[in-house]
């Protein structure tokens, strides 16, 4: 099935939960962002998530997808930042995509030599990066990189399979599998992005809202 995707609105139903205290509440939010089975969530609200324990069993994200109300079960868990939150879905079967924005991240291709080649990422997520070099490279060929991540002094070492080659000298890198940490950070950074980029939007809207007409 179509899980959600980055931005959706979801309801976040407790009424079920593991916890007696949370029983009842329902939490509305959107999709941050999407690492594996799990789900960033920005409640819209962030003082009804205060008082949360740091994880709670047995509740429902609901979304809408083609006009029809879904529902997946799964596990609550509450984050550093106020108001965002972690859903980890319990259905195996859901389409698992990471989230992926556009954003400009330094990379290093190191070749069998050691020769390393300058790029840049034109896009990233918690799988993969398209990648932009004057390098040729083959569909299937594996290769090391080194990316560097913002705030961070050291690079992360890592090594990925060139799934496409594009025009333009652009190339996407799917991220090996035991990257777990690598992940970890990309999530991070992508639920940093967009919930950044919410409250944007959120503040254009309130600017809107308050101009003065004209007659």
């Amino acid at each position: 099935m179509d899980g959600p995707q980055e931005f959706d609105a979801v309801v976040l139903d407790l009424s079920s939960a593991s916890e007696p205290s949370c029983r009842g509440a329902a939490i509305e939010g959107k999709v941050l962002a999407i690492v594996g089975l799990t789900l960033a969530v920005d409640a819209v609200d962030r003082a009804t998530t205060v008082r949360l324990p740091e994880a709670v069993n047995h509740v429902y994200l609901t979304y809408q997808r083609r006009g029809q109300l879904h529902a997946l079960r799964g596990r609550l868990l509450t984050t550093d930042v106020v108001g965002e939150l972690r859903f980890v879905v319990n259905h195996p079967a859901v389409r698992r995509l990471a989230t992926r924005i556009s954003l400009s991240l330094p990379v290093d291709v190191i070749g069998d030599d050691d020769c390393r080649t300058a790029c840049q990422t034109v896009d990233v997520s918690a799988d993969g990066a398209l990648l932009e070099a004057c390098l040729k490279v083959d569909v299937g060929a594996t290769m090391r990189l080194d990316l560097w991540l913002p705030d961070l002094d050291e690079p992360f070492a890592t090594s990925g399979t060139v799934v496409r080659v594009d025009e333009n000298e652009r190339f996407a890198v799917q991220f090996e599998s035991s990257a777990t940490e690598l992940r970890r950070q990309l999530g991070l950074l992508t639920a940093a992005h967009n919930r950044a980029l919410l409250r944007r939007q959120a503040r254009a809207s309130s600017d809107a809202a308050m101009i003065d007409p004209d007659f």
